[in-house]
């Protein structure tokens, strides 16, 4: 599939450069399943938005979504594409000036300083490119950020204990991921705040065994039920004892307040809860 997209790109005159992001970029291992990301700097994009029968010449289309990317406040399409075998790549469409910008600052955007490929420079305007430095620091939160992160939390634990009690089970499926969300957001944190803050880590949980210990890493096996009453009850309850923990440390790191006692109010009303008739 790369020979293919430099293929097609030395082809389009409008095309002038195409730069690979992404796992297939970076120095992590990629494997057979990973994506291509590619950046398209064109003249004008309309031969590549206005119509989808250009994108044949790469395989057989099974789907096309039709999405934007923004840089700097400006909005740019992409299309995000997986071909017949599983092949997926996302194209997005960006201006030249965009590329002019990043070539000649001195910083480069995140998922540039994740790693980058030049794969086509028909106008030499990338020679003067910072280099990639394959991660990005991790950025401590504010108490008021971390706070709301817990209030949050808890806010949806509040409904799962109601929809599991009512047996409203796709309900609690719904308020049990956006409560995970929040768990993962802590999770990152404490991970961060266990490296002293010196690297992020990867976004939504990519390779989660790599930076959590452990004792964490097997406690995240309880916090996913299935789609059944008792199962969830037990799920809940591991993941109310797991973010109090891992919210208490990262507090404490922090040195913020670790709003304990919303934590212990919160958890003494779901067993209330679950008990009662």
């Amino acid at each position: 599939m790369l020979e293919k997209l430099v293929e097609w790109g030395k082809q389009e005159d409008a095309v002038r450069a195409l730069i690979l992001l992404g796992s297939r970029a970076g120095q992590q291992p990629a494997d057979v399943l990973s994506d291509y990301d590619l950046s398209v700097f064109c003249d004008a994009d309309e031969p590549y938005t206005g119509s989808d029968s250009w994108l044949t010449q790469f395989g057989n289309v099974w789907v096309c979504v039709k999405e934007k990317v923004v840089y700097e406040g400006k909005t740019f399409p992409s299309r995000l594409v997986i071909f017949e075998g599983g092949v997926k790549v996302d194209f997005s469409f960006l201006s030249i000036d965009v590329l002019d910008e990043i070539a000649q600052n001195c910083s480069l955007p995140d998922d540039y300083l994740l790693g980058y490929k030049i794969l086509l420079d028909k106008d030499h305007r990338t020679s003067g490119m910072v280099p990639p430095q394959y991660e990005l620091e991790a950025i401590k939160p504010s108490e008021q950020e971390f706070q709301e992160v817990v209030k949050e939390f808890w806010f949806e634990i509040y409904h799962i204990g109601v929809y599991l009690k009512r047996g409203d089970l796709w309900s609690v499926k719904f308020r049990s991921w956006a409560a995970h969300s929040f768990l993962l957001r802590m999770l990152e944190w404490h991970a961060e705040a266990e490296n002293d803050w010196h690297s992020s880590v990867p976004p939504i949980g990519k390779r989660m065994r790599s930076w959590v210990n452990e004792e964490l890493w097997q406690d995240l096996h309880g916090v996913f039920a299935h789609f059944d009453a008792d199962d969830s009850w037990k799920a809940l309850f591991s993941t109310m004892e797991l973010f109090r923990r891992i919210t208490a440390d990262t507090a404490q790191a922090l040195r913020f307040n670790s709003m304990e006692d919303l934590s212990r109010n919160m958890i003494d009303f779901i067993t209330a809860l679950k008990s009662s008739s």
